[in-house]
């Protein structure tokens, strides 16, 4: 009978969105790699703290704006 379109679906619906947000980010996100619903990126900071948290919120915001029934768990980036 074969596999359900649902998750192929929501992954090209998403990735949409993704590539355009990407591109804007590309300074702090150099890396970012997304299987179904897990992502693992690696965020660089910037030298200023505060400046860093309010680079972290736009991009956690730019996250969830794509859709209203989609949110993204956002973990504050650890400096270690």
């Amino acid at each position: 009978m074969g596999t359900p379109p649902a998750p192929p679906y929501a992954t090209i619906f998403y990735a949409i969105h993704e590539n355009e947000m990407l591109k804007k980010w590309s300074e702090r996100v150099p890396f970012y790699k997304r299987f179904i619903d897990d992502v693992f990126g690696i965020w660089l900071t910037h030298d200023d703290p505060a400046q860093d948290k309010l680079l972290w919120d736009e991009f956690c915001a730019d996250m969830d704006k794509w859709h209203a029934g989609l949110r993204w768990k956002c973990e504050r980036p650890s400096r270690a």
